[in-house]
C-alpha cells in the first residue's frame, strides 16, 4: 500500500512532514488515549510531550493511564 501527500507549498528536502490523527484542540489526555485505543501507539510528539507536563503539574490526565487505573491509583494514595 502507498500514501501520497501533495503538498500546498514547496518543502525543502529533508523537512520532517508531520500529520495531525486528531484535532489538536483536544486536550492531550483524551488524544493520547483515543491514538492508544485507534492507533495503538502512545503519541510521544514534541506537542503531546510538553501538554502532557503541562496537564501533571495541574493534575490533569496526560493519556498514561487509562480512567479505571488512574482512579486505582488515587484509591491506593488515599489507604
Amino acid at each position: 500500500s502507498e500514501l501520497r501527500l501533495v503538498a500546498l507549498d514547496r518543502i525543502p528536502a529533508g523537512c520532517e512532514v508531520l500529520m495531525s490523527y486528531l484535532p489538536v484542540s483536544e486536550p492531550v489526555g483524551r488524544r493520547r488515549r483515543r491514538l492508544r485505543h485507534t492507533f495503538g501507539f502512545t503519541c510521544c510528539c514534541d506537542r503531546c510531550t510538553l501538554e502532557a507536563g503541562w496537564a501533571k503539574e495541574d493534575g490533569a490526565p496526560t493519556g498514561e493511564q487509562e480512567p479505571d487505573q488512574a482512579a486505582l491509583a488515587a484509591v491506593s494514595l488515599l489507604e
